[in-house]
């Protein structure tokens, strides 16, 4: 179970949410071959240990091109710095970077007969509000699409009280992830209110990726 960081309260950070967006502009050849979440994890590897190529290979499922790529672009913008023969690690703007992803909690979630995907993971961030609606429920699904994830359960918690809005079955669900959703409000400060998504395993980046690019949109909306 993974949570807090530099801005646990949930406030979104927009300089640093600016800053990481840049990181993800497509080059002159087109797409950067990386995303968000890619930036934000090999940082916060490179925060803990010096990194390589291979490594982020392997432990990002990018591929060769892919991964030198995102280590030319974190060096020339000073987010990487090499560390000799092990690669690289991440300078204090690079950690401080890859502080976002405190904003999101993770547990894995097993036997809950109320998910039709195993395994699945449950995200959670209190910098989004948590839907009081469908309407609500469907921004936050567009935004899952976009990234390629067509499977969720979008559900919201607010001081104790779990809210699955459109799940016939919501109440047996609640029941079943109640305890891994107040630990993950433990792990994030006790926040009064949280987005939840439940998602497949395999869709985990994909989820992450929407989490970042909502909060990209609510600076954007509080600075126009």
């Amino acid at each position: 179970m993974r949570g807090r960081g530099a801005w646990s309260r949930g406030q979104p950070p927009c300089g640093e949410l600016e800053e990481l967006e840049r990181a993800t502009n497509p080059g002159p050849g087109g797409s950067a071959g990386f995303t968000l979440f890619h930036v934000l994890a090999a940082l916060r590897e490179a925060s803990a240990r010096p990194v390589g190529r291979p490594y982020l290979e392997r432990s990002l499922g990018l591929g060769e091109a892919s991964a030198r790529s995102l280590l030319r672009r974190l060096r020339s913008l000073g987010l990487l710095e090499p560390a000799g023969r092990q690669g690289h690690r991440a300078t204090p703007r690079g950690e401080r970077l890859a502080g976002i992803l405190g904003l999101i909690g993770e547990a894995p979630l097993a036997g809950a007969s109320g998910i039709p995907w195993r395994p699945a993971v449950l995200l959670a961030t209190p910098a989004l509000e948590p839907p009081r609606s469908l309407v609500d429920v469907y921004r936050v699904r567009d935004y899952l699409v976009e990234e390629g994830c067509r499977e969720a359960v979008i559900a919201g918690y607010t001081r104790g009280s779990l809210e699955l809005p459109g799940i016939p079955w919501g109440d047996r669900l609640a029941g079943e992830i109640r305890g891994a959703v107040e630990g993950l409000a433990r792990s994030l400060g006790g926040p009064p209110a949280m987005l939840l998504l439940i998602v497949p395993a395999r869709c985990r980046p994909q989820a992450y990726n929407a989490i970042l690019k909502a909060l990209i949109d609510r600076c954007r909306g509080s600075s126009s």
